[in-house]
């Protein structure tokens, strides 16, 4: 499946000149998001390891979060059934399930409907991950622009 643009347009779009598909959408949501600084979270490495990630558009229909299998290999998580403690800017604790696909493609957070909703997470969205513990129950820091910009409304 290549990408859509004008040249290779999604199927509907001569039908329905307004048309854009999630996919269209979330990919500029994403674009959008690398190309301006401000989209960045504001996130400084306290020597942990630690990854830059998108909310990906399929999250929230599919309930899992995908984490970048170079971060996941390199920290041992690629074969790990477990319970993941997410730390939120807040001081919120959340048990989530960590789980991986039998074939070594990827390690995701599972039920993470919630989680997105009670962020207000949105396609695009730029997060970071921490790992401060690691072993049989790995503990995360979850970093997010938007919680930033929620604080600085609350201050």
């Amino acid at each position: 499946m290549g990408s859509f643009s004008n040249k290779n347009p999604h199927f509907f779009q001569p039908l329905l000149p307004n048309f854009q598909s999630n996919f269209v959408r979330s990919k500029r949501a994403i674009e959008y998001n690398k190309a301006h600084p401000e989209a960045k979270v504001d996130f400084t490495p306290r020597g942990f390891p630690y990854c830059h990630t998108f909310v990906k558009q399929y999250c929230l229909k599919w309930g899992g979060m995908p984490l970048p299998m170079k971060f996941a290999r390199e920290n041992g998580l690629t074969e790990q059934r477990c319970n993941v403690t997410l730390l939120d800017q807040k001081g919120g604790e959340f048990q989530l399930p960590l789980k991986y696909q039998k074939n070594g493609t990827s390690v995701y957070i599972g039920k993470w409907r919630q989680f997105h909703f009670k962020h207000n997470l949105k396609t695009g969205d730029p997060v970071v991950f921490e790992l401060i513990a690691s072993g049989e129950n790995p503990t995360l820091n979850f970093y997010s622009k938007l919680l930033k910009l929620l604080f600085f409304f609350y201050e």
